[in-house]
């Protein structure tokens, strides 16, 4: 909410430009690395960078326009009677003090140059001579935290654009989050239904296979299967072929019945022997056709089964 509301104030204030990146720069090449650090120029002058910092408004001797601190430094130096001076570069203002001590307020774009170096010392007014001081009004710290605020227009312009940005970012992501989460908990509910009705149809099946054989319509109604057990895995001639056969077992890979009718087992061999489109057979007793074709086998047994039949696989 501070933020906010600054950013709301600051296009009232007066007289807003745009920032010139170079100024800044050089700003930035001294702040804040170098604060409280001494320089001496080739002139033997030395100076202590204060960041942030200006002089005290009552000691002002002279502001001026300048590009750059090493210069503003330099003015001091051919000022008589300056300590220190303050260069801003918001607006290339080059301040002169006559002390060396600075304001107790914060400038952020401004750097104070505090003077080590003696100076030739000043001649003194006559005995009797009164010593005139004339001190200009000065609002210049004012005019500098002025300054200092239309500078941050654009940093906190450009903050509060960039966090609206990544708000909607983030609330647009929560969203698709929302609706991910929903779809998932949409399609697990339909996998739980799915998955009952699974579990149903496999209770079904696996009661239906327990009574498999057990009831009447599975009885025996005639003789035990032919030549079982002792044709079980055995390969024997039938019709033109060989034959592989196995007691009470389904036909490996059988899936649906080619053919079938009531023929005998030796001669329903016999006939798919000679029938290019048979496989194999699955001879299963007490059926009205006995006899079933097979289009397709893996030539070999598959699973045991309580039923009254013969698996016979060509070779």
């Amino acid at each position: 909410m501070k933020l906010a509301g600054l950013v709301c104030i600051i296009p009232l204030l007066a007289g807003v430009s745009a920032q010139d990146d170079a100024d800044r720069s050089k700003y930035s090449e001294i702040c804040p690395d170098k604060h409280e650090d001494k320089k001496t120029y080739d002139n033997g002058y030395e100076i202590t960078y204060l960041c942030k910092a200006t002089g005290k408004a009552d000691t002002l001797l002279s502001t001026d326009t300048i590009k750059n601190p090493d210069d503003c430094a330099m003015a001091c130096n051919s000022q008589k009677g300056c300590k220190g001076s303050a260069w801003r570069y918001t607006n290339n203002e080059c301040t002169l003090y006559s002390e060396g001590e600075t304001s107790d307020a914060e400038l952020r774009a401004s750097i104070f140059m505090r003077r080590e170096s003696p100076e030739e010392e000043e001649e003194k007014p006559e005995e009797g001579e009164a010593e005139e001081e004339t001190q200009p009004v000065d609002c210049s710290e004012t005019e500098h935290a002025l300054k200092d605020c239309e500078a941050s227009e654009k940093e906190l312009t450009d903050k509060l654009a960039t966090c609206n940005k990544e708000k909607k970012e983030c609330c647009d992501g929560k969203k698709k989050c929302e609706d991910e989460k929903k779809k998932c908990e949409d399609e697990r509910k339909k996998c739980g239904a799915d998955k009952a009705k699974c579990e149903a149809e496999k209770n079904k099946c696996q009661a239906a296979l327990k009574n498999c054989g057990s009831g009447s319509q599975h009885k025996a109604k005639g003789p035990a299967i032919p030549n079982c057990p002792h044709i079980h895995g055995q390969t024997a001639r039938y019709g033109n072929r060989n034959f592989a056969t196995w007691c009470n077992h389904l036909l490996g890979g059988a899936r649906t019945i080619y053919k079938q009718n009531a023929l005998p087992f030796e001669e329903c061999l016999a006939a798919c022997s000679k029938d290019g489109g048979c496989k194999g057979v699955q001879y299963i007793l007490n059926t009205d056709a006995p006899c079933k074709m097979q289009g397709v086998s893996n030539g070999q047994a598959g699973p045991a089964t309580t039923w009254m039949m013969v698996a016979a696989a060509l070779r």
